[in-house]
């Protein structure tokens, strides 16, 4: 238990060091820009072959792109339901905000560090069902 409140007190001081230095003016304007062609250049590629580097192919986990697809789906139907009697320019801005996850900047991280390299591959499979709909599907469903 120490081992995951420690995880955690790490990733909570990364992100106040982050807040302290964006307070005291240390990153410019415009630096945001360099760090985010770090992080998703360099270092989330490096994550995800790191964690390929010992996969065994299973076809067992291709049911979780099916299960990211799926949860996707569900989100976009219970949106749906919920903005039945929404004006149409409000209904599409829900429908075009609401089924995605953000596996890439914000979950793969903390998968990686708490459940170790391997849960990467079922987290980048379930993002792969998740990126067929958020790149295009929920627009085009939207748009009718």
């Amino acid at each position: 238990m120490g081992h995951i409140l420690l995880k955690s007190a790490a990733f909570l001081f990364l992100i106040a060091l982050g807040y302290f230095l964006k307070c005291i003016r240390f990153f410019g304007p415009q630096d945001y820009k360099i760090l985010s062609k770090i992080v998703i250049n360099i270092t989330m590629p490096c994550a995800v072959l790191v964690s390929f580097a010992s996969y065994k192919p299973d076809f067992s986990l291709l049911s979780i792109i099916v299960l990211g697809f799926g949860m996707n789906c569900l989100l976009l139907v219970l949106r749906c339901f919920i903005s039945r009697r929404q004006p149409r320019q409000t209904r599409a801005v829900w429908l075009n905000c609401t089924p995605h996850y953000n596996i890439g900047a914000f979950a793969m991280p903390f998968v990686q560090s708490f459940l170790g390299p391997a849960s990467l591959v079922s987290t980048c499979l379930f993002d792969l069902g998740n990126a067929l709909m958020s790149n295009g599907t929920t627009f085009a469903i939207s748009q009718n």
